[in-house]
């Protein structure tokens, strides 16, 4: 199956529409990074016994948070591909395919 090329000003616009400005995803990169760093050394600091046990267990919490902030941020990301995908096949929809046949395999012209 082919796939239709959707450029960057399309999903500048599908933003533009949500009323929503496009996400850095280099920052939900870096905080997916910083957040499962925290986890490592939560998990680490949680096999000590006393106060490093608590502190590892807040860094295991806060890390998780940080890491699925950003793997929200890509989600949002590709949803708003997929509905600038859903726009733009609306949009050509009511034209006829190419070669004068409709959506049925019907000629209407030759």
């Amino acid at each position: 199956m082919e796939r239709a090329p959707i450029s960057e000003p399309e999903v500048a616009e599908t933003y533009r529409l949500l009323a929503r400005r496009p996400p850095s995803l280099t920052w939900a990169k870096a905080e997916l990074f910083l957040g499962l760093g925290a986890v490592a050394a939560g998990c680490w600091l949680g096999r000590m016994d006393g106060l490093a046990e608590l502190l590892g267990a807040g860094l295991l919490a806060l890390g998780g948070y940080i890491a699925l902030a950003g793997h929200r941020t890509h989600l949002y990301d590709a949803m708003t591909r997929q509905t600038t995908l859903l726009r733009l096949r609306d949009r050509y929809a009511d034209q006829p395919a190419s070669g004068g046949r409709t959506d049925a395999g019907r000629v209407t012209s030759t």
